[in-house]
């Protein structure tokens, strides 16, 4: 599946597919996102990445195109490419914790050719892009380095950067918003994803049991409710502080949809693995970020236990 198929799938799901929940924030941050509002934002953070590289006139990789397999890294596995399709558009480094922001980002860049940068292992000049949510040292570093430093404020409805970025540092947000909501140029500058997502562990072939049900699914049938949300309708994001509503926005209507599951986070990489392979196949997804936080410790559990119950989610392990 290319970028421009995707993009184009997701403009026809109105209804949710992402459902993200904080534990960490106070208070315990939950963030819908439609299908059209993650077509928008893979589209603009492609066409920045694509318009960076044809401006720096990143090539080919030494025998692509002669047939052999090859691959594109990510932190803790790889993202396979077709042959003669794999041109690294450039190098990288998402450093921030697993957020829907992150795995965007990330995922943007797996659908664009990008090098992944492991941010734990990448010297000053590894990356040509690094991603941050904070003003770090790394990302001084990095600037003082030369590498483009792009800083993302992880609020939900944030609009900008709050406050001065120092040196040549960019904010991620206002940079995005400049480009256009679909994809500008050709899918023929693409490379093909036949086989799917795929990153060490887990397998795609777990990704697919996730959704495999044992009784009733949840979700079948939506019904009417109020949940406590407000809307950034620059970015279509869609946020609910509270998570004691009765019924979110995401279940409203009475669209059947795939059983919805929730799923612990597992780091960017593993999550922006599922999350395209869910996109790619219309699957509603819940992921819950603890940060911090012990999931075993009994308060967390409860709290993890009762996100799902609202949302209508089978948990998944």
């Amino acid at each position: 599946m290319t970028l421009h198929q995707l993009v184009s799938l997701l403009q026809r799901q109105p209804l949710p597919l992402l459902t993200w929940y904080d534990l960490a924030a106070s208070p315990i941050q939950r963030t819908e996102l439609s299908g059209p509002v993650l077509a928008r934002w893979l589209s603009k953070i492609a066409n920045l990445l694509m318009e960076y590289s044809a401006m720096n006139q990143w090539g080919d990789l030494a025998g692509a195109g002669s047939g052999d397999s090859r691959s594109i890294n990510a932190p803790s596995g790889q993202v396979a490419l077709d042959d003669q399709d794999c041109q690294p558009r450039g190098r990288i480094c998402v450093d921030m914790p697993s957020s829907w922001q992150g795995c965007l980002w990330a995922g943007a860049s797996w659908l664009c050719g990008w090098r992944t940068v492991d941010a734990a292992l990448m010297d000053e000049g590894d990356a040509d892009i690094l991603i941050t949510g904070e003003v770090s040292e790394r990302a001084c570093a990095a600037d003082e380095a030369g590498v483009s430093v792009y800083a993302h404020n992880l609020s939900a409805l944030a609009l900008q950067w709050d406050g001065d970025l120092p040196g040549a540092m960019m904010d991620a947000i206002a940079e995005v918003s400049g480009y256009n909501d679909v994809p500008d140029f050709g899918v023929d500058e693409l490379p093909t994803f036949s086989a799917g997502w795929r990153v060490d562990e887990p397998s795609n072939l777990a990704w697919g049991q996730l959704w495999e049900t044992d009784g009733g699914a949840p979700g079948a049938a939506h019904d009417e409710g109020a949940a406590s949300e407000s809307v950034n309708t620059d970015g279509g994001v869609t946020e609910s502080p509270r998570t004691d509503s009765a019924t979110p926005a995401s279940l409203r209507g009475s669209i059947d949809l795939p059983p919805r599951i929730a799923v612990m986070s597992r780091g960017l990489v593993a999550d922006t693995s599922l999350l395209l392979w869910a996109l790619s196949r219309s699957r509603p997804l819940v992921i819950i970020a603890c940060g911090g936080l012990d999931r075993d410790d009994p308060a967390v559990a409860d709290q993890i236990a009762r996100i799902a119950t609202q949302e209508r989610a089978q948990l998944r392990p």
